[in-house]
């Protein structure tokens, strides 16, 4: 009898094991089968950005720093959508008067403009931003990125003379890169801005000569983003 109870129950047992198991796979089917698969995150990260100059190399830079909320959409395991709200500051770096150096070249250009900009830049500037990627796997870990960033400056005093340029001003632009997964839930991300329009442009009549002056925002960014469920 006993032995006949101990077989029922190690029959019981299996049959039960064996329709966990099959759960257990349709589910993981049924995952598998979604159209879009949603992760919701954080992100922070930096950039090194600096003004493409039309007239010359001035080193017109500066690092930036921000903070956001990220949602990823994973779409048929093919490719991501990743969102992401952030915000941050463009962070002031100490005034040096160039004119002070007697071999800089077109002094003209550097009184009249980029000595402003150096005043300009040695302020803090605080921007709203949303970047929205696609991403596409090329291989194990690594996705190409490709996207577009919406900024827009936060309005504030005016403390030099072309600071409208970061009061209540839009900085779009488009943005390349690779995202790698470093972990489960980690991923780094490098990428290159590449400004869609001109922040400044206007033309300079000195003694000398004319010039006709454009500046544009580039910027390489490095962010390190946490996904979970």
């Amino acid at each position: 009898m006993k032995a006949k109870l101990l077989q029922a129950i190690l029959i019981l047992f299996l049959v039960g094991l064996a329709l966990d198991s099959k759960c257990q796979e349709n589910k993981e089917n049924k995952e598998n089968q979604k159209l879009v698969t949603a992760f919701h995150g954080i992100i922070t990260g930096s950039n090194y950005s600096w003004y493409k100059n039309s007239i010359g190399n001035y080193n017109l830079s500066n690092l930036e720093f921000f903070l956001g909320y990220s949602n990823k959409f994973n779409i048929k395991n093919s490719f991501d959508v990743n969102i992401s709200f952030m915000g941050g500051f463009k962070k002031g770096k100490t005034y040096t008067q160039r004119l002070l150096n007697t071999n800089i070249e077109n002094l003209e250009y550097v009184l009249f403009e980029v000595d402003k900009f150096d005043k300009l830049l040695s302020h803090n500037y605080y921007f709203l931003e949303l970047p929205i990627n696609f991403e596409y796997n090329i291989y194990r870990k690594i996705d190409l990125t490709i996207g577009y960033s919406i900024r827009y400056y936060l309005p504030q005093e005016n403390q030099e003379n072309y600071s409208y340029i970061f009061n209540n001003k839009f900085e779009n632009g488009i943005l390349g890169g690779i995202s790698i997964s470093i972990s489960r839930g980690f991923f780094l991300n490098g990428n290159f801005i590449f400004a869609t329009k001109n922040s400044y442009s206007s033309i300079i009549i000195a003694p000398s000569r004319e010039y006709d002056s454009t500046l544009k925002k580039r910027a390489f960014q490095l962010t390190l983003q946490y996904f979970f469920k």
